[in-house]
């Protein structure tokens, strides 16, 4: 048996446990994670490295810890959030009482049974002055019957590396064997992600190892399973533990295009004892770019981008409907039918899936889009010529946040090409040794790819 998502009844899954039933991921992380005072607690526990948190019993907790901390400081519910619901910001000593209504109050009187720090609904964080938010997905295949053989669409993965260079990796532990996706660059709207960046060359081999690290430590935590774990990355490198999700995490649906075996056949392949599949990306895929259809945006990109073949087709395998009519739907005007249609292709990198539902509000998550290609930058451009608002890219990679995309030349007539600096050379040192500094982004545009072998070099030493 396993699980949707985590807001379940985990008393009685660890009952039904108790009788021989296999429950995977175990009921009783769960319930931790379920708590996210208690998941920290337990992060800290086993050495993951986070922010300092405190369980808040009285509004001058807050305001004892931002002499500690500074302002602002983060005000978290410890059940039930989401999508960034149940968070309030704090910038000054003022705002605490506002902030503490806001989330409900200080107890909960539905637990005040259960002791005395169960009943205090809040904790605190201090803020994380993070430069980007990251997030990997890993898998625990503990108790495969064969782990580490090869098996069906995806190999084992021992530390394979895709195309683009973005590793992924596999470690041998006292829980098995551990799997990790690539890492994940992640934009949010509105504390809602709106795009999954894979492959970026804004990530530093440095940076990638430490992310995929705190993966493996929470995934040996956990158990068997798939997690979603988010984090982030600060300016002198460090990465810190935010949270973590015990399933398919939204973060990860690149890897169904993407990656030799997607995250949710990989929870298939766990729960039939079967060998973890291939986490790297496919051959010929350098980066993916996931990007999340809200209810509500203000760009409506399908149907402003009607006029054209490729956003018309695309609007088409959404929903077998005429542009305008799959625009109007994204827009609210219209719930139409709760047909879901199968992902269809388009223009051979990128894949639509809308998700049927028939109710639509601000913010909510109502089909998602992904554009694969031989680099980042080639999807890039790809998602710009299909229409996809790709505008919250990496600051470090196209300019100030909200900027349009540089122009890019059609796909038929050129390629781009990233060459990140190789771990362990000369120039790779030199990069990492500046503290803080992210590698510069060195772009080769040419005629052909036959020219790559020759230009090489020349990329390395620049």
């Amino acid at each position: 048996m396993t699980i949707e998502i985590e807001h379940v009844n985990c008393d009685a899954l660890i009952d039904a446990a108790s009788s021989d039933t296999v429950i995977i991921p175990n009921p009783s992380k769960v319930k931790i994670i379920q708590d996210k005072y208690a998941q920290k607690v337990a992060m800290a526990a086993e050495g993951v490295p986070l922010g300092s948190f405190q369980l808040v019993r009285t509004g001058a907790d807050i305001v004892e810890a931002s002499k500690v901390w500074g302002w602002p400081v983060v005000l978290k519910a410890r059940r039930g959030a989401y999508d960034g619901k149940g968070n309030a910001v704090i910038r000054s000593e003022a705002e605490t009482d506002e902030a503490i209504a806001s989330l409900g109050g200080l107890v909960d009187e539905s637990r005040s049974s259960l002791g005395d720090d169960e009943q205090f609904r809040l904790y605190a964080e201090q803020w994380v002055p993070y430069v980007r938010e990251l997030a990997i997905m890993a898998v625990n295949n503990a108790n495969s019957i064969t782990t580490g053989a090869s098996s069906g669409a995806g190999s084992s993965a021992e530390g394979t590396t895709g195309h683009s260079g973005s590793p992924s990796s596999s470690s041998s532990s006292s829980s098995g064997c551990i799997s990790t996706y690539p890492v994940v660059v992640s934009q949010h709207q509105d504390s809602v992600l709106r795009e999954a960046h894979v492959g970026s060359p804004v990530l530093s081999a440095r940076t990638t190892e430490r992310a995929q690290a705190l993966a493996r430590q929470v995934s040996e935590w956990l158990g068997e399973g798939v997690v979603g774990v988010e984090m982030f990355e600060l300016a002198d490198g460090r990465v810190l533990y935010n949270e973590c999700a015990p399933r398919p995490h939204n973060t990860g649906h690149y890897t169904i295009e993407a990656c030799g075996v997607s995250q949710f056949e990989q929870l298939a392949r766990v729960l039939t004892r079967m060998p973890a599949g291939s986490t790297s990306l496919r051959p010929g895929v350098g980066g993916a770019i996931m990007f999340n259809v809200l209810g509500g945006m203000t760009d409506q990109w399908l149907l402003e981008g009607a006029a054209s073949a490729d956003a018309a087709g695309l609007a088409g395998a959404l929903r077998g409907l005429e542009a305008e009519e799959a625009g109007r739907i994204i827009a609210g005007g219209s719930s139409g039918g709760s047909t879901v249609v199968k992902s269809k292709p388009f223009d051979g990198s990128l894949r639509a899936h809308w998700y049927g539902k028939t109710s639509l509000r601000q913010g909510r998550k109502m089909a998602h889009v992904t554009v694969t290609g031989a680099t980042f930058l080639a999807c890039l451009a790809g998602a710009k010529r299909a229409g996809v608002p790709c505008e919250g890219a990496d600051p470090g990679l196209i300019g100030t946040p909200g900027t349009a995309l540089p122009p890019l030349a059609d796909a038929g007539t050129s390629t781009s090409t990233s060459i990140p600096a190789v771990p362990g050379s000369v120039e790779h040192s030199a990069l990492t040794a500046l503290q803080g500094v992210e590698p510069p982004v060195v772009a080769i545009i040419m005629g052909s790819d036959s020219d790559l072998p020759h230009m090489e070099p020349a990329a390395r030493l620049l």
